[in-house]
C-alpha cells in the first residue's frame, strides 16, 4: 500500500519544480517580448505623428491661393481615417488591459485570469 505522506511530499515537490519551470519560461518570454514591445510602441508613435502631420499638411494645402483643391480630400480622408482607426485600436487595447488588471485584483470573483483554453481536469482520489 502506498504511503500517503510520501505521495503528498512528492506532489509538493512536483508543484515546486513546476513553479520553477514556469518562472524560467516567464523570464525567457519577457526577455523576448520587452524589446518587441518597445519597438511596437516606437512604430505606433511614428504612425500617430505621421498621420497627424499628413492630415495637417493636406488640410492646410486644400485652400491654396484661395483655390479649393478637391482632389486633396481623398488623402485627407485617408489620413483622418488612419487617425480614427488608431484611436479606436488604442481604446480597445486600453479597455482590454483594464479588464486584465481588474481580473488580477484579489477581490475579483475568479481570483485571477482564466487560462485561454480549458485546463484538463486531474483525477482526484
Amino acid at each position: 500500500m502506498a504511503d500517503p505522506l510520501n505521495d503528498n511530499e512528492m506532489g509538493r515537490e512536483f508543484d515546486r519544480k513546476q513553479e520553477r519551470d514556469l518562472d524560467m519560461v516567464r523570464q525567457v518570454v519577457e526577455g523576448i517580448l520587452d524589446p518587441a514591445k518597445k519597438s511596437y510602441e516606437n512604430i505606433l508613435t511614428r504612425l500617430w505623428a505621421g498621420n497627424g502631420a499628413g492630415a495637417g499638411i493636406i488640410a492646410t494645402t486644400i485652400w491654396n491661393n484661395n483655390v479649393f483643391h478637391r482632389e486633396l480630400l481623398w488623402p485627407l480622408g485617408f489620413f483622418s481615417l488612419g487617425i480614427i482607426a488608431m484611436g479606436a485600436g488604442a481604446t480597445f487595447s486600453l479597455v482590454h488591459e483594464v479588464r486584465i488588471a481588474r481580473a488580477k485584483l484579489p477581490g475579483h470573483q475568479d481570483g485571477g485570469i482564466r487560462p485561454p483554453c480549458p485546463v484538463p481536469q486531474t483525477w482526484s482520489r
